[in-house]
């Protein structure tokens, strides 16, 4: 597991700090094998993490795939446990990327608002 940080600005604040000169929390990225794997690890982690009573905010992906193809994915907040759909439902017949931005949307709303 690798920690990097952004050099982005913050809303309200500079690229490295906030308008009160908060520290950054530090981000994981993960690579190596399966997306599903990576995240069960990584919700795995935060919520071993929770359990020590250190505050943690975020989403871990989630998806129903069963046997076949993948239809369903979703994330999952870490904060509430609440699951929100990222997929689009669009017909039997097509190839095309699923990925719902309603869903990605309203998924970065609650986890800023977690941060």
């Amino acid at each position: 597991m690798a920690g990097m940080t952004s050099d982005l600005p913050e809303p309200g604040g500079t690229a490295h700090g906030t308008a009160a000169d908060e520290p950054q929390a530090p981000v994981a990225a993960l690579s190596g094998t399966t997306g599903t794997e990576i995240q069960a690890l990584m919700a795995a982690f935060a919520m071993r993490r929770m359990r020590e009573g250190v505050r943690v905010v975020g989403v871990v992906e989630e998806a129903d795939c069963g046997d076949g193809p993948c239809g369903g994915l979703f994330l999952r907040d870490l904060g509430d446990g609440r699951r929100i759909s990222i997929s689009q439902n669009l017909g039997r017949e097509s190839t095309a990327c699923n990925l719902d931005p309603g869903g990605l949307a309203e998924a970065c709303g609650l986890v800023q608002a977690a941060i």
